[in-house]
């Protein structure tokens, strides 16, 4: 067992023992990262439009994708099943985190995306904080929209409960 730091400013990955390991290949800021639940792999998501799913063992990426825009946001589900990203084009996508890693699904939400979180349990939500004030959640894989909340601030921050029963959301105006 190890530990991984990443220097963003650097754009590098880093073992326990402080050697330098995989470039991350960000070719600009990186604006957000989530590790899978079992701590086997990291998202990332940056300025460059790239998302990439990092296995950190060997620090080889094993998916690279591109949104329409800047990513703001990346999450990975509590199973490690599925992760998400968000852009500042107001786009999100859903890829399955098994096999071929096959994009489940994409939608466009109104307003900049600014957080997201996903749950996995008693049913699959995505949800979606945006620079409207707005929260959205949508079904997953369906990507069919469950519920749209108004909490009357910026969302910069979301999370569901363990058991996926409660969303708490945080921000400003």
């Amino acid at each position: 067992a190890g530990l991984l730091g990443v220097g963003l400013a650097k754009k590098t990955m880093l073992s326990d023992d402080g050697r330098s390991g995989q470039l991350l290949e960000h070719a600009e800021e990186v604006h957000s990262i989530a590790f899978s639940p079992d701590g086997v792999y990291l998202f990332s998501g940056g300025e460059d439009a790239k998302v990439a799913l990092w296995h950190i063992p060997t620090g080889q990426c094993v998916h690279e994708d591109r949104m329409r825009s800047a990513v703001k946001a990346v999450a990975f589900s509590p199973d490690g099943d599925v992760i998400a990203a968000g852009d500042w084009a107001c786009s999100i996508a859903v890829w399955s985190c098994f096999g071929a890693r096959e994009k489940l699904g994409s939608l466009s939400v109104e307003g900049e995306v600014r957080s997201l979180a996903l749950a996995s349990k008693p049913a699959g939500l995505l949800a979606v904080g945006t620079a409207e004030m707005k929260v959205a959640l949508f079904s997953v894989p369906g990507m069919d929209r469950v519920v749209e909340l108004c909490p009357r601030m910026h969302v910069n921050a979301l999370a569901f409960s363990p058991d996926g029963t409660s969303l708490c959301s945080g921000g400003g105006v």
